[in-house]
């Protein structure tokens, strides 16, 4: 049962540790995705036109 706390314990340290590089990530997401969006606008209407 020792092994398995520590183990935990040991996960639950990376995980904090690696808090800020998640939440980084998400946002660099969230920020593809919005301009990929408006990218697809840009493009649909420029070839919407000619």
């Amino acid at each position: 049962m020792d092994k398995i706390t520590e183990k935990l314990e040991i996960w639950k340290d990376v995980f904090i540790k690696n808090i800020p590089n998640i939440a980084i990530a998400i946002v660099v997401l969230f920020i593809a995705y919005f301009a990929s969006r408006g990218m697809n606008s840009i493009v649909n209407k420029t070839i919407g036109k000619k």
